[in-house]
């Protein structure tokens, strides 16, 4: 839920090229990422290819996505783990 979370809150992670064979290229590479369950499952399997990937900007690039807005992603996804482990859970201890 928060890897989502952290997704739903960055710009847009798809490139969209100008060009017919840019089109193509990039719609072949994102459709490897596809999940017929949802847009929300997507994100989810960009995200674990992009970690699997060692978080590379050139892994992003190369399958037509904004590394930018993945690394955000991954920073927004750090804060709110952190947020989760060390104030939500104490609190719901309580």
């Amino acid at each position: 839920m928060v890897t989502i979370a952290a997704l739903l809150s960055v710009e847009d992670l798809f490139v969209h090229p100008r060009s017919q064979s840019g089109i193509e290229s990039a719609t072949k590479a994102h459709s490897r990422l596809f999940d017929d369950s949802g847009d929300h499952i997507t994100l989810l399997h960009i995200f674990t290819a992009y970690k699997e990937h060692k978080y590379s900007s050139e892994w992003a690039r190369d399958n037509f996505f904004h590394a930018r807005a993945l690394k955000m992603a991954s920073n927004i996804r750090t804060q709110l783990v952190d947020i989760v482990t060390t104030r939500l859970v104490p609190y719901m201890q309580q």
